[in-house]
């Protein structure tokens, strides 16, 4: 017996031997093609991961390198103002100490020879009028000192303005009433005072400037 043909040519059925026909390679040039696509795919989309990671990571540090380097540069901005600040500190309270120093120096002398030669002297007139001019000379250096200077030097500027204010004040007070009893005594002692005063004076701004925060 026979197996009818079909249209083609082609026996019903097909025996292991037989060659497939052209659909069937095309269905397996499809897959094999797939396969590969999504490989190339899975290849592309990895290499994108690892680029855009990379470029994340890199975009990351950078902007990292350039905080630290902006607080780095901060920081040294500051640094070179406050020791700027601290320079220009000590140069301002070492001329006001030294203002107020030579103011000292001028009542010492002023207690002891103006103010000594006004007691034989009828001289009241010139006498306040060079005190006007003393105190004028003491208080606005004393003013400098207490506006910058250390607690320490301001209290030891405050001792000697009261002496070279007040108790020089008194003497010439007195002259001017003449209330002469012991006064001669008083404006010796006076001239010691401002001395010893104008002396822990200056220890006290040598103290200030020879501080370490100023180094």
């Amino acid at each position: 017996y026979r197996a009818p043909r079909t249209d083609s040519g082609t026996s019903g059925s097909l025996h292991p031997g037989h060659k497939a026909g052209p659909w069937v390679a095309s269905i397996a040039t499809r897959s094999t093609l797939g396969v590969q696509m999504d490989a190339a795919v899975a290849a592309q989309v990895i290499t994108a991961v690892s680029t855009l990671t990379g470029v994340v990571l890199t975009l990351g540090a950078t902007s990292y390198l350039e905080r630290r380097r902006a607080e780095d540069n901060r920081e040294l901005e500051q640094a070179r103002l406050a020791s700027e600040h601290t320079t220009w500190l000590r140069d301002q309270r070492l001329k006001a100490y030294q203002e107020l120093s030579r103011a000292g120096e001028d009542g010492v002398q002023f207690v002891r020879q103006t103010l000594r030669s006004g007691l034989s002297t009828d001289s009241s007139k010139a006498l306040e009028e060079e005190w006007r001019d003393y105190y004028i000379t003491i208080r606005k250096a004393y003013n400098k000192v207490i506006l910058i200077g250390t607690q320490q030097v301001r209290a030891a500027a405050e001792a000697l303005m009261e002496a070279a204010q007040h108790r020089t004040r008194g003497v010439i007070d007195r002259m001017q009433m003449d209330d002469l009893a012991g006064i001669d005594d008083d404006i010796r002692t006076l001239g010691r005072d401002l001395g010893r005063l104008g002396d822990a004076f200056l220890d006290a701004c040598r103290s200030d400037l020879q501080h370490p925060a100023y180094n």
